[in-house]
């Protein structure tokens, strides 16, 4: 049982001026899962992302259907797959560059300084400090980005009917 995410999102009427309205789908709609079942790790497996899979890689080889993606995004709170989803090394070299210029000095610029005993951020002039770059910064945020949680396989369909009667509520 797959369905695309928006058909079961709920139809308003929209009118662009005052004479005519059509009918599309309310795509502002939302269903949050319950902290019940975001935080039973039993319904899980961690899964680590290949540099360069993207959601729809991962659902084909997880759920053997590309179209359930939007299981993944969901269940690993992602709304913003293109930034909230972990980045390829190349991909993240450019969006250093739109961030932080496209100079590599900028990009391996300081971004900040750390106690290497404590891990803790600290100032430039501070004994021992080891400075981070811009771009090892964004890589350890993306690197948290890459071990995801999958919905046990077994679990797909029950949580496709519980979405379906959520947005039909």
């Amino acid at each position: 049982m797959t369905t695309a995410y928006f058909d079961q999102f709920p139809k308003t009427y929209y009118g662009f001026d005052n004479v005519t309205a059509y009918l599309v789908t309310n795509f502002m709609a939302r269903v949050q899962m319950s902290d019940q079942l975001k935080s039973n790790v039993m319904l899980y497996s961690p899964y680590t992302i290949i540099d360069g899979e993207t959601p729809e890689m991962v659902a084909d080889k997880v759920y053997g259907d590309p179209t359930l993606h939007w299981v993944i995004l969901l269940t690993n709170e992602i709304i913003d797959p293109r930034y909230d989803w972990c980045l390829s090394q190349e991909h993240l070299y450019s969006y250093c560059q739109q961030v932080y210029g496209s100079d590599p000095a900028q990009v391996y610029g300081t971004h900040h300084y750390v106690d290497p005993n404590t891990g803790l951020i600290v100032d430039s002039d501070f004994s021992g400090a080891v400075s981070v770059s811009n771009y090892d910064y964004e890589d350890q945020l993306n690197e948290k980005k890459r071990v995801i949680k999958i919905l046990n396989p077994s679990l797909v369909n029950e949580f496709i009917k519980e979405f379906n009667a959520a947005m039909n509520a």
